[in-house]
């Protein structure tokens, strides 16, 4: 029986940066509904625990120790948010435990997305959330653009930075529509 050596030796599958980034929630107290759990199963997504106030480094403990973290950076300063999102970013800890945020409109998806973007390549996380406008913008056509043109491991590897995002139910579909379709995507 010959055996292919590359296959034994393969990573796990992982979902690219579109598919399933969104988890629906079942209320605005952010309740998941059971969309979301088949999610976290389909994928092995460890369960997000939420801390009150945390802190880079208890984010980075947290990822550490195989967990996700659950997180509204929505009620942060700017600052705050970029220094989660870099903690996470430099984490290392590969796919699965990773930050969990919320978010209610499709700026404030693709805000989380470009900001962790920011975090992996070394850009100025504090300045582009800002420039967002903090997630009432999002990020512009062009780096929306610059994101979708991203070779498939690259999408992956914000993934390790913002697992899943949960969304409110009703506002999913809408979200979704504002991402690039799979002939888009490199």
């Amino acid at each position: 029986m010959a055996v292919d050596l590359e296959l034994l030796f393969r990573p796990a599958a992982r979902p690219d940066l579109f598919e399933d980034l969104l988890v629906p929630t079942g209320s605005a107290a952010h309740l998941p509904t059971d969309d979301a759990g088949q999610i976290a199963k389909r994928w092995s997504i460890p369960a997000a625990e939420e801390f009150e106030g945390p802190t880079p480094e208890t984010v980075s403990a947290a990822l550490a120790a195989g967990g996700g973290v659950a997180i509204d950076l929505w009620e942060r300063s700017a600052h705050d948010a970029a220094d989660l999102l870099i903690a996470a970013a430099h984490g290392g800890v590969g796919f699965g435990p990773g930050l969990q945020p919320r978010a209610e409109t499709a700026e404030q998806v693709w805000t989380l997305i470009s900001a962790a973007v920011a975090a992996i390549i070394g850009e100025d996380v504090q300045a582009h959330w800002t420039e967002c406008g903090g997630g009432s913008r999002g990020p512009d056509a062009e780096r929306r653009a610059f994101i979708a043109g991203l070779g498939r491991s690259a999408r992956e590897t914000i993934r390790d930075v913002i697992t899943v995002i949960g969304v409110p139910s009703e506002r999913l579909a809408d979200i979704a529509a504002t991402f690039p379709s799979e002939g888009e995507l490199r």
